[in-house]
């Protein structure tokens, strides 16, 4: 198997960290509190197709933490917080 490198330098330049013959490589992509819960994160779908395209073989998970604060805070709640952007820096 090749060594797989990275040439985004947003990325590490060097080989998958723990990449061996036979591993599989995972990364997990969080989308923190605090955008708006009723609209599906774009930027992780992006990033999570761009990974794959260049990755095929990289296990690429999402997580939408702001799911469960939306519950657990009350959605009227999260969504005053959430479409003002000073107040959801702060929290």
């Amino acid at each position: 198997m090749a060594e797989q490198t990275h040439t985004s330098p947003a990325l590490s330049t060097g080989p998958l960290r723990g990449s061996r013959a036979g591993s599989s490589n995972q990364i997990t992509l969080i989308s923190a509190p605090w955008p708006i819960f009723s609209r599906p994160s774009i930027q992780l779908g992006v990033l999570k197709a761009y990974l794959k395209s260049r990755y095929p073989d990289l296990v690429v998970v999402c997580h939408h933490f702001f799911l469960q604060v939306a519950l657990s805070v009350g959605y009227p709640v999260y969504q005053a917080v959430s479409e003002r952007v000073w107040p959801a820096e702060c929290v």
